[in-house]
């Protein structure tokens, strides 16, 4: 927490990509001193752990619960929201996602299911093609995506037997859900 928040504040989350946590992501990206400094609450949580001890987000059919575990990671997070903003206001107006990777797939699910993110910051990441994006209030996003990465591959691929969108594909979807086209 910042020394001085404002009442209600701005939350910001951190998703870590697959195999790793929150901290090991928080380390990479440094966001905490930042968001600190800018007077936001922030959390690095960390998702379930696999069969083989690695991390992970059930964020879609493609990625990345291999094992087919049952999680609601949608759930676990407005579980989040809802026990921090019983110790600090949250305002509801200013929810903010950063996600790396099978991060970024999580992101946009919970952005697509709650009306609750105002804006996604989302690196090397994805959605299903078939996922139905239909929150009711507008979703701001970037979206960061190089062309070398083999995992999550900017024109789109398949992983665990389902399609995942390409970069420009995620863009439009996000858009026609904001009412931007």
């Amino acid at each position: 927490l910042p020394d001085s928040l404002a009442n209600p504040a701005p939350l910001l989350i951190l998703l870590h990509s697959a195999s790793t946590s929150g901290a090991h992501q928080e380390n990479y990206m440094h966001l905490g001193p930042v968001a600190k400094k800018s007077g936001l609450i922030y959390i690095a949580p960390d998702g379930m752990t696999n069969p083989e001890g690695k991390r992970f987000w059930n964020a879609s059919k493609s990625c990345c619960n291999r094992y087919k575990q049952e999680v609601d990671d949608v759930a676990y997070i407005n579980s989040l929201i809802d026990e921090i903003s019983k110790k600090t206001p949250v305002d509801s107006k200013r929810i903010y996602l950063i996600g790396h990777s099978n991060g970024a797939f999580m992101s946009f699910t919970f952005a697509c299911k709650t009306n609750k993110v105002a804006a996604i910051v989302a690196i090397a990441g994805a959605m299903d093609n078939e996922s139905d994006c239909t929150p009711s209030t507008p979703v701001s996003l970037l979206n960061i995506h190089g062309t070398a990465d083999k995992t999550i591959k900017v024109a789109g691929g398949v992983m665990n037997d389902f399609a995942y969108t390409s970069a420009k594909t995620t863009v439009k979807k996000i858009a026609a859900a904001s009412k931007c086209v």
